[in-house]
């Protein structure tokens, strides 16, 4: 699982474009069971770690166990219901194995803008935080593969540079990719099932 974590961590870091991502590495990944449990992280940033298990929570109350399908990609950076900031954005993909949703890829990172008051979207001077950015609530920016354009085109119109947020987020999404296709990978040589408790056990 290490070797899992630490090579969607080398993907995301090497085709990010922030220096924030791939010079200061504000950035974690991760793999979560069905119901959306801390199985392993990579060593990322803690308080993005602690906090993966409530976002994950928050997106799978929100669309429901059945609400998933291959080729979904969830982004969310809502600190309320469990992110941290508003710069720390969460990319989250759905894995199944012989139709069956066995587990979450994660990334979670800092971005370099995300809207707001101030350039970076940091500042000590906010008195909201509809001052501090863009809040996102669970939104599926693929659904089954296909681009929600509008998600995307209002998402890049609230930040100032958007080719840093959005190759950013192909990043993150990169980085889940690999996730997903070694998870299936285990499950195929080993002829482990979703429901064994072998996998169970991961």
């Amino acid at each position: 699982m290490s070797q899992l974590l630490a090579e969607m961590s080398e993907v995301l870091k090497r085709t990010s474009y922030h220096p924030i991502f791939n010079e200061v590495l504000d950035f974690s990944t991760a793999l979560l069971n069905a119901k959306g449990e801390l199985i392993a992280s990579s060593m990322g940033v803690v308080v993005h770690l602690g906090a993966l298990e409530l976002c994950a929570r928050a997106i799978i109350n929100h669309f429901g166990m059945n609400g998933f399908k291959t080729g979904d990609i969830i982004i969310h950076n809502n600190p309320f219901p469990g992110g941290t900031h508003l710069p720390d954005l969460d990319v989250l993909s759905p894995i199944f194995y012989q139709d069956k949703l066995v587990a979450f890829a994660v990334a979670r990172g800092h971005h370099g803008d995300i809207g707001g008051m101030h350039p970076g979207s940091f500042a000590g001077d906010t008195t909201s935080i509809f001052q501090e950015g863009v809040r996102i609530p669970p939104i599926k920016l693929y659904d089954g593969g296909k681009l929600n354009e509008a998600a995307r085109d209002l998402l890049l119109a609230n930040v100032r540079v958007p080719t840093f947020t959005w190759g950013d987020l192909q990043a993150q999404i990169a980085g889940c990719h690999v996730g997903e296709r070694r998870i299936i990978e285990l499950l195929r040589n080993t002829n482990l099932k979703p429901c064994s408790r072998s996998w169970n056990g991961l």
